[in-house]
């Protein structure tokens, strides 16, 4: 596994050194990935009974849930050079099991999907060679499918990028920090403007 890491890198940043003319490149198509997504907390509101004692013991209980990172697509339009507008679209999948609390015997396979669509503008502060810094904003909403607990299957979604970074030309690969409820805590992955 290291060693198939260690190729992946050195492949994208050979690919990085050779693309990097990206001057008058307006648009920008970026993949990437981030944790946790959204619907994990979702996935599990209201599983838990809070019975005690002889029931509480008895009671069916749930597996741990299976979870992929967050996936993303953005299209970004630059406005001009410190503005970008564009749009992203963010998918999560989520899954445990439902046993029987008295014999142990799996009862239910539960499985859920999240699929967001949210407007996005990022604020670049600091550019320097292939280097850029960048604040950013995002506000959809969301579509929870497969999740049996929840009554409300469309949600609100806002995420905050108070630390964004940009390495390259038109190759590019991306880094942020995020707060909000599509993805929470970090989201990266590589980009090319044309």
């Amino acid at each position: 596994m290291k060693r198939l890491s260690l190729i992946a890198g050195c492949l994208l940043l050979s690919v990085l050194a050779f693309a990097q003319e990206g001057e008058g490149s307006r648009f920008s198509v970026r993949l990437g990935t981030g944790l946790p997504g959204s619907g994990a907390e979702k996935f599990v509101s209201g599983l838990s009974t809070g019975h005690y004692g002889i029931q509480g013991i008895y009671d069916d209980y749930y597996s741990d849930t299976k979870a992929l990172p967050a996936i993303s697509a953005e299209g970004l339009y630059q406005v001009n050079e410190w503005l970008s507008c564009g749009a992203q679209v963010i998918y999560g999948s989520y899954s445990n099991q439902r046993y029987d609390g008295i014999t142990d015997q799996l009862k239910a396979e539960r499985s859920g999907q999240t699929y967001i669509v949210m407007p996005e503008a990022h604020v670049s502060y600091f550019q320097k060679g292939l280097l850029s810094l960048y604040l950013g904003v995002s506000v959809g909403s969301g579509y929870f499918a497969g999740f049996d607990n929840i009554d409300e299957k469309v949600s609100f979604e806002v995420q905050f990028v108070p630390l964004g970074v940009e390495f390259g030309g038109r190759v590019f690969c991306f880094a942020e920090g995020c707060l909000g409820t599509a993805v929470n805590w970090v989201h990266g992955g590589v980009g090319f403007r044309f």
